[in-house]
Order: C-alpha cells, then sequence, then structure tokens
C-alpha cells in the first residue's frame, strides 16, 4: 500500500524524491498513510501534519494543512503556505525557516497560532499574511528575525511580541 501510494504521488505529478520513497517504504503506519492518500486521491497535494515528519520542506505551490494539530517539527518554509482550514484552530510549535517568501494563511473562523520562531537566515524573505477567501486569524506569538517584507493581505494577524513581524517592512 506504500509502494502504491508513492507511485500514486507521482502519477498525480507530485515529486517524490528517493529521500521520501525510501522513507515511505520503510515505514508502516495506518495514521501516516491515510492522510497521504486522502490528499492524493483528492487530486491536491495538501499536506498534513501526518505527513509532514517525512516532508519537512514546504515547496512552492504546496500547502501544509494543520487543522486540529500542533504541529512541533521544525519546517522549511520554501514559498508555500502554512493554513488551519475548516473553522479549527492549529499551531506551529517548531521552528520556520524561510527559504523563498511564503504564506501563512487561516480559513475563516480558524485560528492559526505560530508559537516559534521564523528566520530566514542570511537571506531576505518576506511573509503573506491571508490567501484570498480566507479572513480567520494567524498569530504570530514570538519575535521573529526574519527581514523581509511582511505583508497583511487577508484576515486578521496578531502579534504577541513587538518583533512577531520581523524586521522588515509591513504593509
Amino acid at each position: 500500500q506504500l509502494q502504491a501510494g508513492a507511485a500514486l504521488m507521482q502519477n498525480q505529478g507530485i515529486n517524490v524524491s528517493p529521500t521520501l520513497t525510501t522513507a515511505i517504504n520503510s515505514y508502516n503506519s495506518t495514521p501516516l498513510i491515510t492522510p497521504l492518500l486522502n490528499a492524493i486521491a483528492n487530486g491536491n497535494a495538501v499536506l498534513t501534519s501526518a505527513t509532514l515528519s517525512l516532508m519537512q520542506t514546504i515547496a512552492s505551490g504546496t500547502t501544509l494543512d494543520v487543522a486540529g494539530n500542533s504541529l512541533s517539527n521544525a519546517v522549511t518554509l520554501n514559498g508555500g503556505i502554512i493554513t488551519t482550514s475548516t473553522g479549527s484552530g492549529g499551531a506551529i510549535t517548531g521552528g520556520i525557516t524561510l527559504g523563498n517568501s511564503s504564506t501563512l494563511s487561516a480559513a475563516t473562523g480558524a485560528v492559526l497560532t505560530i508559537s516559534s520562531t521564523i528566520t530566514d537566515g542570511s537571506s531576505t524573505y518576506g511573509l503573506t499574511i491571508g490567501t484570498s477567501g480566507n479572513t480567520g486569524t494567524v498569530v504570530l506569538s514570538n519575535a521573529n528575525t526574519y527581514d523581509g517584507t511582511t505583508a497583511l493581505a487577508y484576515g486578521t494577524a496578531k502579534a504577541g511580541d513587538n518583533a512577531a513581524f520581523g524586521t522588515g517592512a509591513l504593509t
């Protein structure tokens, strides 16, 4: 079933790296494979926290939905989106490193809480808060050190620290 899941991912146009294939083939767990196969069967590349332990980089065009979960893994947000959907809350408690400008979003009625530090290393990457149609709340609890622009596009952003929106411009 796991090998079939990897093959199905490739057929859906989702890049399956050798590392991921090895991890999938060596990991036999219903909590992992069920959400992975459901996401594939629905024709989208939405990852849940159950699959993130294998895939810690959220690339452009990929969405990590943490609805109803608190994710403690460190994440590289490389142009993708972290969201919480369907009116439920979700949280990221592990660190976030921006590998490209990226987005944090919450569905209407939902709250996405980022209680870890967001950095961008020696690069300058920005963060967009909100996506079209999603008017929920994004909470940035800590001081963040990324130095790109923070663009408030949709929804509500709440700061838990004076430096929650990084060191760049706020628009």
